[in-house]
């Protein structure tokens, strides 16, 4: 979507040292993007890196271009705690993006908070996401509520829902067109524009053979399904599955006896990082890693 040219707007402005020490000062210390640049690493730059990446963060803002790899992130699947780890539903995906990436974008979304707050565009009845206001000003009201209407003996109706995946699912096309509703113009909506188009990301490799031996599916032992094949068996002669290469096969005991401390399927992927470790390690010891 094509914005008209800025004119001499305060939310065109470039952006500012001011703005840049605030957004390194405000982040929590997180984990680094692929690039592996940390929150810690940016605080400790000197003036003359923050001039030169300030500089780069300007570069980016005037010419409304967001680098690619500041696009990419790093998809962790984290199980769900209770939750079934047979099942892919029960996993959070988290994501990973660039530390340099972050700053920029609380740089900016800081100045659109600000647009979206001084033109008045946000109801009076939205608390989330906003300074001062939170859940505990609506519960408030609805405790009003609830007290007048139990004074005057009348009833009070509540309507609660949630929206499943409300990230993920946000019309990106839509909230552009708001803007030009609003009359925005310039580096700002571009800025922006370009940010939401052709995001990437990866899962890690390690994080995806564990959630994949936890289900009991992988590539090794139901790919045969998108084959169209017969169901695969092992160097020893059994049906091969995921239970039967990490307790059962009598072909890995010794690298199952050397690097796992358990025969109990459960406790070998236990969500703790040494049964991960020794978990990794069996498989690529025993070739199955890269097949999963």
């Amino acid at each position: 979507m094509v914005f008209p040219p800025a004119r001499g707007e305060a939310y065109n402005d470039p952006l500012s040292m001011k703005e840049l020490e605030w957004a390194l000062s405000s982040a929590y210390d997180t984990s680094p993007g692929p690039d592996d640049i940390p929150y810690a690493f940016l605080r400790h730059l000197n003036e003359e890196g923050k001039v030169w990446l300030l500089g780069l963060f300007n570069l980016s803002w005037e010419a409304s271009v967001y680098p690619g790899r500041w696009r990419d992130a790093i998809t962790i699947p984290i199980p769900k705690p209770g939750k079934d780890r047979k099942s892919a539903s029960s996993y959070r995906p988290i994501a990973l993006t660039s530390c340099v990436s972050k700053t920029i974008e609380r740089m900016v979304n800081a100045r659109l908070i600000w647009v979206a707050e001084t033109c008045g565009r946000l109801t009076d009845l939205q608390c989330g996401f906003r300074r001062r206001t939170s859940t505990v000003d609506l519960l408030v009201n609805l405790e009003g509520h609830l007290e007048t209407a139990f004074a005057k003996k009348q009833h009070s109706l509540g309507i609660f829902f949630d929206l499943e995946k409300a990230y993920d699912t946000t019309w990106w096309f839509l909230m552009l067109r708001s803007f030009r509703e609003w009359g925005l113009r310039g580096y700002l909506p571009t800025f922006v524009s370009a940010f939401m188009q052709n995001r990437r990301f990866a899962v890690r490799r390690e994080e995806v053979v564990l959630a994949r031996a936890r289900i009991g599916h992988c590539y090794l032992t139901h790919g045969f399904l998108l084959r169209r094949e017969d169901p695969p068996v092992c160097r020893c002669g059994e049906p091969l599955s995921v239970r039967h290469i990490f307790c059962m096969c009598p072909t890995l005991r010794r690298v199952r006896r050397r690097e796992l401390r358990s025969d109990v399927l459960r406790n070998i992927l236990r969500d703790y990082s040494e049964a991960c470790t020794r978990a990794l390690r069996f498989l690529r010891r025993a070739n199955y890693f890269d097949r999963f």
